[in-house]
């Protein structure tokens, strides 16, 4: 199980140096142009999600390793600042107790706001970025027109209607 468990470490540190892309795309993209359309890769509402529930887990999805566990070492540094106040403030009552796990919570809501926050902005840059460079190989419009077909040989207009497609 420990090798398992270091294995899985391991991949996602490399993961984290080798697919991680969001800190070339940041100075190129703005998320406030980001409209969601069929085929994005990233969803970032679901990745929010992913990181509400475990910090970290969605930058994770999202390729971005390193940054996910930034985020989830620094959840798990706040949550046990919380338990050293609690286990103090039970033991020899302590009076500084109250402010380590005061001091805990208020890092572990930072923590998982911020994580939040994050990963629904990289997920927004990477989808942006991941249009630009796998445009769609076909690409076409639909134009209706309304008008008249020409002129016949007796110089009377043929009513017509139909269908523009430009490839």
């Amino acid at each position: 199980m420990k090798k398992l468990i270091l294995v899985l470490a391991g991949s996602l540190f490399f993961s984290g140096f080798v697919f991680s892309q969001y800190s070339t795309y940041k100075s190129q993209y703005d998320s406030r142009t980001y409209t969601p359309q069929p085929g994005d890769r990233y969803n970032p509402a679901g990745l929010g999600v992913a990181s509400f529930f475990l910090t970290g887990l969605g930058q994770m999805i999202a390729g971005e390793g390193l940054r996910g566990t930034a985020f989830l070492l620094g959840d798990l540094g706040s949550l046990s600042l919380i338990a050293v106040g609690v286990a103090h403030g039970f033991g020899e009552a302590d009076e500084s107790a109250p402010k380590w796990a005061f001091t805990g919570l208020a890092f572990w809501a930072l923590f998982k706001t911020w994580s939040v926050i994050d990963v629904v902005h990289v997920a927004k840059i990477k989808n942006l970025a991941l249009r630009d460079k796998n445009p769609s190989a076909l690409q076409w419009e639909i134009h209706p027109w309304l008008g008249h077909a020409g002129p016949l040989q007796g110089g009377t207009l043929i009513p017509g209607a139909g269908i523009t497609l430009r490839f």
